[in-house]
């Protein structure tokens, strides 16, 4: 006779608890809606703009999809803590949990958009110099790409970090972690010293103009011979050499900050050659 009311207390738990995944979730479906409905109008307003100006047509190419991924996982993310405010929600239960999830999302499509923000540094350094000589277009596109790659690198890894430090656990890791940041230093450092030092060859390269994207360079092959390349794409951390034989040989960055190579279209595109008449 006893059992009967936790019988009933625990169906209405139950019952409760569902009520509160389905109002949650009706909430989200509204809020990714309101974010859908948004990005049309966003868009709408940015197609308007990009008749007038140049720079905004870019910026359409490059985050459209993404923007409408934003701003209805963001939709989604507001609608569910809209619902769930009232709520006692602790991070161990499922909502708490889900309610976590959608915050990583939010972040990892904050991050998606702003590094394909970053592409409009190269877009207009392309477009600015159509009608400039090509050996400056050569270095305007170099440093345009090298600079995109070390924002989108810096905003990958905050993002990345941003969404680590929502968990609880992480927090109290980063916060010991703080409190040791001498020792930490200096074993990070010495852990990525060559990973650095390839990242720095790479922005020195793309500022002092020593090696541009279409470039024509001899080094030192796998067997010891010299390759004849052109320079096709200057990363953060390496260089994509495509040789004659459609060949692509990747060379440390490094390599054209310590050693020694050839350029063989430093100043202009002609080149001097040998042909023997019989």
């Amino acid at each position: 006779m006893q059992l009967q009311p936790l019988e009933t207390s625990s169906s209405d738990e139950t019952v409760e608890h569902v009520f509160d995944w389905l109002t949650s979730l009706a909430g989200m479906g509204v809020g990714v809606l309101a974010g859908f409905v948004l990005a049309l109008i966003t868009i709408g307003i940015l197609k308007l703009l990009a008749k007038r100006q140049p720079l905004t047509k870019l910026l359409l190419n490059r985050v459209t999809r993404s923007l409408f991924l934003t701003l209805m996982i963001l939709g989604a993310y507001l609608g569910w803590k809209y619902t769930t405010s009232g709520l006692e929600i602790s991070s161990s239960t499922g909502i708490g949990r889900f309610s976590q999830g959608l915050l990583i999302a939010v972040i990892l499509a904050f991050t998606f958009l702003t590094t394909r923000i970053c592409y409009l540094i190269e877009d207009v350094a392309v477009n600015a110099n159509l009608e400039k000589p090509s050996r400056n277009r050569s270095k305007m596109l170099t440093q345009a790409q090298v600079i995109r790659r070390v924002l989108q690198a810096v905003v990958v890894v905050v993002g990345i970090a941003s969404a680590i430090l929502t968990f609880p656990s992480a927090q109290v890791a980063m916060s010991s972690m703080l409190a040791s940041a001498g020792v930490a230093s200096i074993v990070a450092t010495l852990a990525a010293q060559s990973t650095l030092a390839n990242v720095f060859a790479g922005v020195q390269m793309a500022l002092s103009d020593a090696l541009r994207v279409g470039d024509k360079v001899q080094v030192p092959g796998l067997d010891g011979k010299k390759e004849l390349g052109t320079v096709e794409e200057i990363t953060l951390t390496y260089v994509v050499l495509n040789l004659y034989d459609e060949r692509r040989m990747i060379v440390p960055s490094t390599h054209f900050t310590q050693q020694k190579f050839e350029n063989w279209t430093r100043k202009h595109t002609q080149q001097v050659g040998m042909v023997e008449l019989y």
